[in-house]
């Protein structure tokens, strides 16, 4: 078991953490380590905004799987993505239309 399947509150099969986060234990790990520990995010925040970007349910029930309120829920989520978006220079959104003509 990783260090970040200790931090989600389920025990959870390899292909269900795959379908939760769709990130292994080393990448989670030099994601934090590269763009969270120094920022004063957790490793449970940082799991809670990528379950969130990679399986966003209809009827804004996720943050029962993290048993927390619904408004300290968004204000993480929102807080590592909007962090990760200001510091991670790899992943650049626009990259993703080069070359294709939009109607």
């Amino acid at each position: 078991m990783g260090p970040f399947q200790e931090v989600f509150p389920k025990q959870l099969t390899k292909r269900s953490w795959q379908s939760y986060f769709h990130l292994s234990n080393e990448i989670l790990e030099f994601v934090y380590e590269k763009y969270c520990r120094c920022f004063n995010i957790s490793k449970r925040d940082l799991l809670v905004a990528v379950n969130f970007l990679v399986c966003y349910h209809p009827g804004d029930i996720m943050h029962t799987y993290w048993c927390m309120a619904k408004e300290k829920w968004r204000k993480i989520v929102w807080k590592v993505i909007d962090h990760l978006n200001d510091t991670m220079d790899e992943i650049n959104i626009e990259d993703r239309f080069d070359g294709y003509e939009l109607d």
